[in-house]
């Protein structure tokens, strides 16, 4: 299905480029969010326990943006991102961490403001789909000090179609342009069946207690050049 999806794009994407009023841009982007979930427990002087998580994702991205009519264009493309997500659980013996690489393909309304070519709004959605994931996680138990440990990639595993919805503002000169975006994240990925493939236990891996930790926003910036 991935196949089908990338081929339709693709010509999609080969057909706009033959119109009038289309641009190709060539962007690298840098995404990246926090989290403290604090819904997890308390300790005893009342400080909430959760999970810290954060991670720093780059990428490249090449797209074509075509105009539909007046100040509405459609901007769609391809990327590939990398990233690595580092989870702590504060109170608890364990480490968790893991590496990911996915492709996505973003499918925007760009609004062109007052039709100046300097200033856009960009709206719409990113279907993406997990290339490979590499999880390395390890538990100490805190009565007889046993060490558990596994990694490998998880990939097989986990669900790997997801979808993001985009809203970002990108800003023009000349041919180069940059802004600034913000996801949110449309799919409760969870993992899948990896708990049945995992040395560690549903209570000892951070990566399997946080159903993978799927961050709702990430926030991102992204600095390119028009080619066309």
């Amino acid at each position: 299905m991935l196949k089908h999806f990338a081929f339709i794009l693709f010509s999609c994407c080969l057909f706009q480029v033959s119109q009038a009023q289309t641009r190709i841009y060539l962007t690298g982007t840098i995404q990246g969010a926090s989290e403290l979930a604090l819904e997890w427990d308390y300790s005893d002087d009342g400080t909430p326990i959760g999970f810290l998580t954060k991670f720093i994702q780059p990428g490249i991205e090449l797209a074509v943006e075509n105009r539909l009519s007046g100040q509405l264009y459609v901007y769609s493309g391809m990327a590939f991102n990398q990233y690595q997500t580092v989870y702590h659980e504060p109170g608890i013996s364990g480490s968790s961490e893991i590496k990911q690489s996915l492709v996505s393909f973003p499918l925007l309304l760009r609004i062109n403001n007052r039709n100046r070519n300097s200033f856009y709004t960009d709206i719409g959605l990113v279907p993406y789909y997990v290339l490979s994931a590499s999880l390395k996680e390890s538990y100490t138990d805190p009565n007889s000090g046993t060490v558990t440990q596994d990694e490998g990639n998880v990939a097989p595993f986990l669900p790997r179609v997801g979808v993001n919805f985009r809203y970002g503002l990108t800003f023009a000169f000349n041919r180069l342009v940059f802004g600034g975006h913000v996801n949110l994240n449309l799919t409760n990925r969870g993992t899948g069946d990896l708990i049945r493939n995992w040395d560690l236990t549903g209570s000892e891996s951070l990566f399997l207690n946080s159903e993978g930790s799927v961050f709702k926003f990430v926030y991102g910036i992204h600095v390119g050049y028009r080619l066309k």
